[in-house]
């Protein structure tokens, strides 16, 4: 197995938003992304094995951890 990323989940959730504000729940995704509260306690680690180096749009930031 190896890392293909490692991120908090502020950069992972942008990421996979793609700049775009959701219309409805807001209130909750805010939640999941404001730094220093979720978004930068929880962090999110994706392994693969033998899939090379994946585009994933979640990881758009590369690696960022606070």
């Amino acid at each position: 197995m190896q890392s293909l990323a490692f991120l908090d989940q502020t950069y992972f959730l942008l990421g996979l938003l793609g700049g775009r504000t959701p219309e409805k729940g807001v209130r909750p995704l805010l939640t999941l992304l404001m730094p220093g509260g979720l978004g930068s306690t929880h962090k999110v680690l994706i392994l693969g094995k033998g899939v090379g180096s994946p585009a994933l749009r979640g990881c758009s930031y590369r690696v960022r951890v606070t």
